[in-house]
């Protein structure tokens, strides 16, 4: 398992992408969304605001694809999939 951003993104990648359930988009979204937050933490350059609600927006795309592969609804569940914390 990888230690830092690019070995997380690389065993996702390996795992998850190129050997698994997931196309390719997935990566793509996810790799597009680590430009970002390289420029930001390391280049010290904002991000613009209409590029933080496109991420926004694919991000929403990830998440929905991440829950229909890992946590399918049952047949007449009409939760979201996640617990809720009290």
């Amino acid at each position: 398992m990888g230690k830092t951003h690019k070995g997380v993104l690389s065993t996702f990648s390996d795992r998850l992408i190129k050997n698994g359930p997931l196309p390719k988009e997935m990566g793509r979204l996810l790799k597009y969304a680590e430009t970002f937050r390289y420029v930001a933490d390391y280049e010290g350059a904002p991000v613009a605001l209409s590029d933080a609600r496109n991420m926004v927006g694919q991000a929403e795309i990830f998440v929905a694809a991440m829950q229909a592969e890992f946590m399918p609804k049952e047949p007449g569940d009409d939760s979201d999939g996640m617990q809720e914390t009290t």
